[in-house]
């Protein structure tokens, strides 16, 4: 359990983190954004380069500022080549005092890096997030169901599932609810090895909450041996 409860914060942590960075290049962006001007520029080339087997294609664009030519090459890269053309117009912006800050005026090469980091972010506070309330509900389940909820022993039996390269295991029981006539699996917390050996024919004791044992359930699974 200690193991569970430090994933979800990490994944949490790491959510904050990236938001941090997400928030980073935002607060950089619109500050360029506030002290900038925008002018046309052409397509001149396309600039290509292989990456995992396949042809990926910057616009190299090129703009007039107060007589001087400039030239800057796209952000971001496309497998498309008809995302840019040759002779294209497009717009580019520029610090007022600095013609060779330019960049493209357009979503990828403005917002697409704080759109990644914010949307990554979001997923793993999302994940953490859930990861420690799971894990509280689960502890709270531990220390109140014995003192408040209904005993039952049942018989129990290993449950395996696979998780991309792991397999994880579990140890499970059935129970026919006599309330509604519907049959639940009870399913205990992961375990780091096979435990048919000794969960074959044992009895197990499960902890319920009468009134909503679907989600209020806890498998005393302490007779398992521990692994580090």
């Amino acid at each position: 359990m200690k193991s569970e409860k430090l994933k979800g914060v990490s994944l949490l942590l790491i959510g904050i983190c990236l938001f941090g960075v997400g928030f980073y290049f935002l607060r950089n962006q619109l500050k360029f954004i506030s002290n900038s001007v925008e002018t046309s520029g052409v397509v001149e080339e396309l600039s290509s380069h292989l990456s995992k087997g396949s042809t990926y294609y910057s616009p190299i664009v090129a703009y007039t500022v107060d007589g001087q030519s400039y030239r800057i090459v796209g952000k971001v890269s496309s497998s498309l080549s008809s995302s840019y053309e040759i002779g294209e117009t497009v717009n580019v912006r520029y610090e007022k005092n600095d013609p060779t800050s330019a960049e493209l005026v357009s979503f990828s090469d403005t917002w697409l890096m704080t759109s990644i980091m914010s949307g990554l972010g979001v997923l793993f506070c999302s994940i953490g997030v859930y990861e420690i309330l799971t894990n509280m509900h689960k502890q709270k389940m531990r220390t109140q169901l014995p003192r408040t909820g209904k005993k039952l022993q049942l018989v129990g039996r290993m449950d395996a599932r696979q998780n991309k390269n792991r397999t994880e295991f579990f140890v499970v029981a059935d129970w026919l609810n006599p309330s509604d006539g519907k049959m639940i699996t009870f399913r205990s917390d992961k375990i780091k090895y096979d435990p048919t050996q000794f969960v074959k024919d044992k009895e197990l004791i499960v902890w319920i909450d009468p009134q909503n044992p679907k989600k209020n359930h806890y498998i005393d699974i302490s007779f398992l041996p521990e692994v580090s």
